[in-house]
């Protein structure tokens, strides 16, 4: 099984190679692990590279093929608004960038509905704390027009279900 493994403090990074005073270090003291489970992790997990497209591709196929007959709605991930690390925000947008560029299209094949973070993330000031977040946590009011937006989206559909199941004579 492979999943993917990342650390925002450093980014497109084998882990096995990295110490856990190094982790901790580049995490301003939180990693989110302690030394044994840093341990267990180099130990028993093998690094597989930042992002495989074509596995990533792959799985979101079948993700889609199974879900073919649902109503789905994909959250595009933000790929123009991003806090003042550099280190941390080059991987990031060339990592949401890169999801992006497969999810977008194969959810635009499957016919998902999709809603654009970017629509909604309009500026640094929309970010939890622009010094030390990438652009992946986001402030309440975002997450309540992204909820508002979801809301919407899901009105729409149901207005369509229901005008596609009537037939006028």
């Amino acid at each position: 099984m492979v999943f993917p493994f990342h650390n925002n403090a450093i980014g497109n990074t084998d882990y096995s190679t990295i110490d856990y005073e190094t982790i901790l270090k580049k995490s301003n003291g939180s990693p989110g692990v302690n030394a044994s489970e840093w341990a267990f992790m180099q130990q028993e997990f093998e690094y597989a590279g930042f992002l495989d497209k074509e596995m990533l591709k792959a799985d979101i196929t079948k993700i889609f093929s199974k879900l073919k007959d649902k109503t789905v709605i994909v959250l595009m991930l933000n790929t123009k608004i991003f806090g003042e690390k550099a280190a941390q925000r080059d991987w990031i947008k060339s990592l949401f960038t890169n999801i992006n560029n497969v999810v977008g299209p194969l959810a635009d094949a499957f016919g998902c509905y999709k809603i654009d973070i970017n629509d909604i993330v309009l500026s640094v000031d929309d970010l939890v704390n622009p010094s030390e977040d990438p652009g992946v946590h986001y402030k309440r009011e975002v997450y309540l027009k992204l909820a508002d937006q979801i809301a919407e989206t899901c009105e729409n559909i149901a207005k369509k279900q229901l005008c596609n199941s009537h037939t006028l004579l």
